[in-house]
């Protein structure tokens, strides 16, 4: 039996995580130990997955699809899929597990059309029971890197819910999450991988050797559908004028941040993104001073799910930026219309940084040197040999210092790419997925 002390040490140890997802639920407790059960159980619930059902006129021969999404980018990629379903006379039922940050937005966007299904026990231990009424023939699993929904599918998919193919969507570039590490059985389960691109597929084929290519469908994803090529200068005007940037002002986009999970996994500084963010400003201001002439702009795009994002406003209130040096805080801004307002992007490892080419920008990883750094997570999430295919990317660069950043970033400004040269499969990729999971 799960004791309210059990509960409480789990709020704990993913205090972070539950207060991105509680907004204010936490702030009347001045101790975790204070949480009495039934606030417990609803902070729990916030954690947990939830299932949602939308259930269509299905005919003998449609099909019911399961989706599964955890995180901000998987929600961004699995809503296109989700709408076509909808309209796809193949589906038949579409049942989405989600958690997280993409829960809170699945039922923003979602919930006047699926059906929220639960009894009174946890999911997971009721997922059999759940799924009775509407078994899966179809699931298809976002790829989170820790805790995500799809470990159940993946692991009973096919041999408890009967589901006939399973099938992943790799929306960025990088790592798989632990369900895949040594984990055979779980690979030989998946009957195909998704990606946006043939960097993307060579990832996958790096990562998952004895895979075969005919397993892996480079159709491109809803993040490259979604980055609106056509409004780039619509978006770059209206940011520009929303906050007062003149057309020669030189914009940075700093884009954070690494997660709690990836810190833990990757042995990381606790304040790896505070860290990063302070140099780079500091970078900034050097040479905003070194070029008085020029007018010089940052702007800061927290993670969504960053639950120190405070600390990195804090940094930048604490500095004296020079006149020319403007600090701007677009969080509150849609990805597009920043990423356009911007003349270069910087992070550490978003999957911004590969986009940013795609919508004609520079980017440059972050990867400063030092214990816990830039440097040592991107040797781990990629692999040196990985890192050796991004030097090779048009529009990418790696920085390995602060002062490495600022010549970077200079010449970055000066050296503009064109959207049209970068050769990529754009067009309804959502039609393409649907079309391979229906006629496979």
């Amino acid at each position: 039996m799960v004791t309210l002390k059990d509960k409480r040490a789990f709020i704990e140890k993913h205090l972070k995580e539950i207060n991105v997802l509680a907004d204010a639920a936490l702030l009347k407790y001045a101790n975790i130990k204070e949480i009495n059960e039934e606030d417990a159980d609803n902070l729990l619930r916030l954690f947990e997955s939830h299932l949602f059902v939308f259930k269509k006129n299905k005919t003998s021969l449609a099909q019911n699809v399961l989706l599964t999404i955890d995180n901000p980018g998987s929600y961004n990629a699995f809503k296109p899929i989700i709408c076509a379903l909808e309209n796809d006379c193949r589906c038949g039922s579409i049942s989405v597990i989600a958690s997280g940050i993409a829960r809170k937005n699945f039922q923003q966007e979602f919930s006047n059309r699926f059906v929220p299904v639960r009894n009174n026990g946890l999911f997971i231990s009721e997922f059999g029971e759940l799924f009775s009424d509407i078994p899966p023939d179809i699931i298809i699993c976002s790829i989170s890197f820790i805790n995500g929904p799809e470990s159940i599918a993946l692991y009973a998919g096919k041999s408890v819910l009967g589901a006939k193919k399973i099938y992943t969507i790799i929306d960025g570039w990088g790592v798989f999450g632990n369900i895949f590490k040594s984990n055979l059985r779980i690979r030989d389960a998946i009957d195909g991988f998704f990606c946006n691109d043939e960097f993307a597929k060579k990832i996958i084929k790096y990562q998952i050797p004895d895979i075969t290519d005919e397993r892996i469908y480079a159709t491109g994803t809803p993040v490259l559908d979604s980055i609106e090529i056509k409004k780039s200068d619509e978006y770059r005007q209206t940011m520009r004028k929303r906050f007062y940037l003149e057309e020669d002002t030189v914009v940075l986009l700093f884009i954070g941040g690494v997660s709690e999970n990836w810190k833990n996994k990757f042995a990381s500084d606790s304040k790896i993104n505070e860290i990063t963010f302070e140099k780079t400003i500091i970078a900034m201001k050097a040479l905003a001073k070194a070029y008085p002439d020029k007018k010089f702009a940052l702007l800061l795009k927290p993670h969504p799910r960053d639950a120190d994002k405070q600390e990195l406003y804090s940094i930048a209130d604490s500095m004296k930026l020079p006149l020319n040096l403007a600090f701007v805080d677009v969080a509150a801004v849609s990805i597009n219309e920043a990423a356009y307002g911007a003349d270069v992007i910087a992070s550490i490892v978003s999957t911004e940084n590969l986009l940013a080419p795609l919508r004609g920008k520079q980017a440059i990883y972050l990867g400063y040197e030092g214990v816990g750094l830039g440097k040592e997570l991107l040797e781990k999430v990629y692999g040196k040999d990985i890192l050796s295919f991004l030097s090779e990317t048009q529009g990418v660069t790696v920085a390995a210092s602060p002062e490495e950043f600022s010549v970077l970033f200079l010449n970055a400004c000066y050296s503009k790419i064109s959207a049209s040269s970068i050769k990529i499969k754009y067009g309804n990729s959502a039609k393409k997925i649907i079309d391979v999971i229906f006629e496979k």
